[in-house]
């Protein structure tokens, strides 16, 4: 990206401060590293068409930023009609021959279905939230679309459901690992 708008180095700036922050976010909302890999680079694509625009330039460029990419994702998750899954592999008996990075691994697995189960607007909460470090109101400021635009208070709820579900999904996974039944 040598070649940045207007010869401004702010949007390269923006591109080596957020390319894996992005990401991390349509990984964690797609379920699905290439794709989230053609929307991260159609995104930072769309801002930089975008970049002379003052309020984008001089604003805070990094909720358009996110905005763009959500956007985006929204429109090819509903052309794909997909639904984020992570990759259906065996992982049951893993946990108890694991070495250390293959237990890395298998903790990534879980937690990507289990984020699987949650509602889009919960997974997208908890991935802002957690995972991403942004504030309520930057989470509030990305999730918001023109036509639905989300409070600082409903993130929190998102937040809080989300954390919930998860923690019941993964302890439910930990006592099905652990050869329990219910």
């Amino acid at each position: 990206m040598t070649d940045s708008p207007s010869g401004d180095a702010s949007f390269e700036k923006l591109f080596h401060a957020q390319q894996r922050r992005l990401l991390g976010y349509l990984i964690g909302m797609s379920g699905d590293f290439h794709v989230a890999e053609d929307i991260l680079n159609q995104s930072f694509l769309v801002v930089w068409r975008q970049w002379h625009r003052p309020e984008i330039k001089s604003g805070s460029p990094i909720p358009y930023l996110f905005k763009v990419a959500r956007h985006l994702m929204v429109r090819t998750l509903d052309q794909r009609r997909y639904i984020p899954q992570p990759e259906a592999d065996s992982t049951e008996d893993l946990a108890d021959t694991a070495e250390p990075a293959e237990e890395t691994a298998l903790l990534r697995k879980q937690l990507q279905w289990a984020l699987s189960h949650l509602s889009p607007r919960e997974r997208e909460a908890i991935i802002l939230r957690y995972y991403l470090g942004y504030g309520c109101s930057m989470t509030a400021q990305i999730m918001s679309s023109k036509t639905t635009p989300i409070s600082v208070g409903a993130v929190k709820r998102y937040a809080a459901d989300g954390r919930r579900k998860l923690r019941a999904l993964l302890d439910q996974q930990h006592f099905d690992d652990e050869g329990g039944t219910q």
